[in-house]
């Protein structure tokens, strides 16, 4: 491999990882809604709502959707039973005197409710959506605590009943109680699966110790990328919204891979050609792309349930195939560079053999 050939590459590849750097943000995790893999579910019982009111769990139990298309307001009672949310044919109106309107505003609730709210107040509504439906992260819903239950810790591999939830819709006067259950539901054992991780990203590596191994390597790196897109893309498809809000999360959740995803597109294409220098962009963006949605999402080999659009099988495929040839990419660029070294030095001696 000539040497300006190799300065050459190795400058794309750090611009390469340099633009990925600058791109990376707490929002490249793969979650919807601040929620990722998890082994709480939340579970809606069927009610008798009204007609035209729908209300359903979206976003892995991070949020409540109530839809009403009838002609008349819906209103959601808050923590205190104070009114909180109205929605109907005009929109969505949020009280600006209940709690829930701030502390709902974060997954967790970690906001501080502002001096001078009170539940106990007239309500004071303002407009936040034209559309008669409404989401918000209500938290009778899903577990709030960063430490387990204690039937949790001691038996983290049974299922339970975590606790039961009740959210109060008005409408005309009339009151209608949403009911649901918070469970706790295990995970498969996460050994099988790292073992078959371990085969495939030893079978990775062992692409570059073929006998023509660029364009094995080729298909590995192109392959990493559509399996990427693939997996991000499902995960956006679990957020509740229209197809622009989709794209969006797809966008804005995957600035650190867009740039991975040109340079493996690019690296696998030279590689084809039977350019050495592809493998240089396809190992510097493989292993971030492996990070980023590998790593992030390695949850899912251990955890019931996770922000995707698919069956769970799906998922942890996804994830083992991405970590497995991100990481099995990097390594391959020495042995593929160490191979070239053996047969740049052995033609070097036989030129000179042929001399003498």
């Amino acid at each position: 491999m000539r040497r300006s050939r190799v300065v050459r590459s190795a400058v794309v590849a750090l611009m390469t990882m340099l633009a990925v750097l600058l791109s990376v943000s707490p929002a490249a995790a793969h979650s919807v809604a601040g929620a990722g893999s998890t082994n709480f579910r939340t579970v809606l019982h069927p009610s008798a709502l009204p007609p035209g009111v729908r209300l359903s769990v979206v976003e892995n139990g991070s949020r409540l959707e109530l839809r009403n298309t009838s002609p008349s307001d819906v209103v959601v009672q808050g923590y205190t039973g104070e009114p909180y949310l109205r929605v109907g044919p005009s929109g969505v109106h949020e009280n600006r005197q209940s709690p829930a309107t701030y502390l709902n505003a974060d997954r967790y609730g970690r906001i501080e409710v502002p001096a001078g709210v009170d539940a106990r107040k007239a309500p004071v509504w303002r407009k936040v959506s034209g559309e008669p439906v409404a989401r918000w992260h209500d938290h009778r819903i899903h577990w709030m605590s960063g430490r387990l239950p204690p039937a949790v810790v001691s038996a983290p591999d049974s299922f339970h009943r975590i606790a039961a939830w009740t959210v109060v819709l008005e409408q005309g006067g009339l009151r209608t109680a949403a009911e649901g259950e918070l469970h706790w539901v295990p995970g498969p054992s996460p050994w099988p699966y790292a073992a078959l991780g371990v085969v495939l990203f030893a079978g990775t590596v062992a692409l570059a110790r073929r006998r023509s191994p660029l364009r094995f390597l080729a298909v590995a790196a192109l392959a990493l990328a559509v399996l990427d897109v693939w997996h991000s893309a499902l995960i956006a498809a679990t957020v509740a919204g229209t197809s622009g809000d989709k794209v969006n999360i797809f966008v804005t959740g995957n600035w650190g891979q867009l740039p991975c995803w040109a340079a493996l597109v690019i690296g696998g294409l030279l590689l084809l050609r039977g350019r050495n220098d592809g493998i240089w962009l396809a190992a510097t963006a493989g292993p971030v792309v492996a990070s980023l949605s590998g790593l992030a999402d390695i949850g899912v080999l251990w955890r019931s349930s996770a922000p995707f659009a698919g069956p769970d099988w799906l998922d942890r495929a996804h994830v083992l195939l991405i970590s497995a040839l991100g990481f099995g990419l990097l390594v391959a660029l020495p042995l593929l560079l160490r191979r070239e070294l053996r047969a740049h030095r052995t033609s070097e001696e036989a030129i000179g053999a042929q001399a003498t």
